[in-house]
C-alpha cells in the first residue's frame, strides 16, 4: 500500500514538471532567417527566442512527407 502511494505521488510530481515546470531551451537569434526541421512530427527548434523589433523569416523543411 506504502508502494503505491510512492508511486502515485512520483507520477504526480512527474506531470507537473513535464506540463508546467519544464521549460526547452530556447534558440537565441542575430539574423532574419530560420529554417525549421520538420521530422517525424517534431519542430527542431521547437522554442525560438527573438527581441520584439527585429523581423524574422521562418522556413520549414518538412523530412516527414
Amino acid at each position: 500500500m506504502v508502494l503505491i502511494n510512492i508511486a502515485g505521488l512520483l507520477l504526480i510530481a512527474l506531470i507537473i514538471y513535464w506540463f508546467w515546470l519544464y521549460k526547452p531551451i530556447g534558440t537565441a537569434l542575430d539574423k532574419g532567417d530560420l529554417v525549421v526541421i520538420v521530422e517525424n512530427g517534431v519542430y527542431q527548434p521547437a522554442y525560438i527566442k527573438l527581441p520584439p523589433d527585429q523581423s524574422l523569416t521562418l522556413k520549414f523543411l518538412r523530412k516527414d512527407a
